[in-house]
């Protein structure tokens, strides 16, 4: 192997490697989150309705939840 190719052999290699996203992070699943939410309601509220009745079924919805839920009315 030639000098360039072993000088340029760690650089792809690198290049190649995969890196974590940060992009995804608390603030961006809350935004996709949002934007799922008022797509669904638009086009399916009756799917809404029943994520919520599962929801309240789930063992920590009062810890979790509830309260978040409680401030909400139809219109949101």
């Amino acid at each position: 192997m030639n000098r360039p190719a072993l000088f340029a052999l760690p650089l792809i290699v690198l290049a190649c490697s995969p890196s974590p996203a940060p992009a995804w992070n608390k603030a961006g699943h809350m935004v996709s989150g949002a934007i799922a939410y008022h797509v669904l309601k638009a086009d399916s509220p009756e799917t809404v309705k029943a994520v919520v009745a599962i929801l309240k079924r789930h063992l920590q919805f009062a810890t979790l939840w509830e309260e978040k839920l409680a401030g909400l009315s139809e219109e949101n």
